[in-house]
């Protein structure tokens, strides 16, 4: 048997952190740290573990709001790449991204080797999972109209957080390889506090964790 892999969960707030316990203490090798909320806090906390310590593998980990008929409450989204979405300027043609304006990336890939089988696990233990782009926003969605103009940008993402851009410009620097897993506690657009179900999204995050582990650990 192989060295066990070692494996940084990046969170942004204490909730998502308490919710994975269980996971920490399952594999020693598992380190479970929250990061704060939005692109720039994580990014410089994620760095800063990177530079102290090797890992095999980074994940950036939470709940989310998810796009309509992308996902769904209590769902899991995989991100199969990771988009800032907000992160560029904007024209007289409309939004442009910091890659047509010549100014670097905002769009990272992750790491998919374990995520066919997370899927299917998941979905064997009755947990609804998707493979998707995963958006990072300095402001969360809260109107239609930004609803409608970032799913018209980018059609195929499923979900909407604020750290896996941060996570990941961090690992890209460490050259460390980067997951993004969001557990869906709402659909963007207009806040609708009443309709959203953040414990239930954080047992779905709690599920999919631990099934990557097993499917990491195999």
């Amino acid at each position: 048997m192989g060295k066990e892999p070692s494996v940084l969960i990046m969170v942004s707030v204490e909730a998502e952190k308490e919710a994975l316990m269980a996971a920490a203490e399952a594999r020693d090798s598992w380190n479970i740290q929250v990061g704060g909320v939005g692109a720039a806090p994580m990014s410089a906390r994620t760095a800063l573990l990177l530079a102290e310590r090797d890992y095999d593998l980074v994940i950036s980990a939470g709940i989310a709001g998810a796009f309509p008929d992308k996902a769904w409450l209590g769902d899991i989204v995989a991100a199969s790449e990771i988009i800032a979405a907000d992160m560029g300027a904007e024209t007289e043609e409309g939004f442009a991204p910091l890659e047509k304006l010549g100014l670097g990336p905002t769009h990272f890939t992750t790491e998919k080797t374990y995520t066919p089988e997370l899927l299917q696990k998941l979905v064997e233990q009755g947990v609804s999972a998707v493979e998707a782009p995963v958006l990072s926003v300095s402001t969360v969605t809260g109107t239609q109209a930004t609803v409608n103009q970032r799913a018209f940008l980018y059609e195929d993402a499923a979900a909407e957080a604020m750290e896996g851009y941060g996570v990941a410009a961090a690992a890209s620097y460490f050259n460390v390889p980067v997951m993004e897993l969001r557990a869906i506690s709402n659909e963007v657009g207009p806040r609708d506090r009443d309709a959203w179900d953040i414990p239930g999204a954080l047992r779905s995050l709690r599920s999919a964790v631990l099934i990557l582990q097993e499917v990491i650990s195999s």
